[in-house]
Formats: structure tokens, C-alpha cells, sequence
């Protein structure tokens, strides 16, 4: 799988397969609201999922909440776990987005979170950056740091281990 690097950001195609699963999850969903959610947040988990793939990190996306099928149904998660060291939260936002909403769900107990946009027809997701901590409900998509400050933190809080 090939990226492609922008100024601060990185883009990486979704397969046709990562669509259909996040469609699958979203035809469980009671509302359309909810499948949306659910799809969206499924594509930028497997975004991410691909970028530390790509890059040789170990990440377990079975035991992710947002792979259990009644969390999905209940919340708001987009997590991906990387053993040993916790959730990493993936959003979604859309293409012209200027901030991230944060449900309050997962305001907490995670390493941080990655920003991930998607384009209008679900075929690329760009890696915007990464953030360690929020506070509020929203992040404001101009103090993401790039993407190196979360390889930083995976790989000092590895070393650690």
C-alpha cells in the first residue's frame, strides 16, 4: 500500500475492502445518524490502523471497543488499541473541517487522539496529526502537532516497556 506525504499530513488509499467492513458495521445500526457515525468512525480506525501497519507498530484491533459490535451500538468510540501502551482515539472529520468534535466518551483514558480526513467518496483518508490531550468537546484542527509527535510518544512509551 502506497502513500503519499503533504506538507503535514499524509494520505492513504481505503481499500475497497475497509469500506465494505465499515459498512457492514453501519447496517447494524438503529438510526442512519448512528451508521454514519459508525462508518465514518470505522474508516478512520482503519486509516490509522494502515499507518502503524505501515510503519511496523503493533496494534490489536479486536480488542478495540470500537470493533465490539454492543459498544459500537452504545457509543461514540473510535478506538485502536496498541498493546502496552492504550487507546488511541481515530476521528473522522470531513474534507474543509476546521475543528473535531469530541464526544464525551472518550475525553479520557486514551493516549491520545488522531485526526483523520475523509474524502467524499470514502477512497482516502489524510492522516491530519495528532494530539495528546483535549480539553472540552472539540479540537481545533489548527493545534494538531504532526504526526512525528505521535510516533514520539509510541516509541518512548515502548522503550519504557
Amino acid at each position: 500500500m502506497g502513500y503519499a506525504t503533504g506538507e503535514d499530513s499524509i494520505i492513504l488509499p481505503i481499500p475497497q475492502r475497509n469500506r465494505r467492513l465499515a459498512q457492514r458495521f453501519a447496517q447494524h445500526q438503529p438510526t442512519d445518524e448512528k451508521a454514519e457515525q459508525v462508518f465514518n468512525n470505522t474508516l478512520a480506525v482503519l486509516v490509522v490502523y494502515d499507518f502503524l501497519q505501515l510503519l511496523g507498530i503493533e496494534t490489536d484491533l479486536l480488542k478495540s471497543d470500537s470493533w465490539n459490535s454492543v459498544v459500537r451500538l452504545v457509543a461514540n468510540s473510535a478506538d485502536l488499541l496498541i498493546p502496552h501502551l492504550g487507546k488511541l482515539e481515530c476521528r473522522a472529520v470531513k474534507m474543509g473541517s476546521q475543528t473535531c468534535p469530541i464526544p464525551m466518551e472518550v475525553g479520557s483514558d486514551r493516549i491520545g487522539y488522531v485526526i483523520v480526513e475523509l474524502d467524499e467518496q470514502f477512497k482516502a483518508g489524510k492522516l491530519l496529526g495528532f494530539i495528546e490531550q483535549v480539553k472540552g468537546t472539540e479540537i481545533p484542527l489548527s493545534q494538531l502537532q504532526p504526526l512525528d509527535a505521535l510516533l514520539d510518544l509510541i516509541n518512548l512509551s515502548l522503550r519504557r516497556f
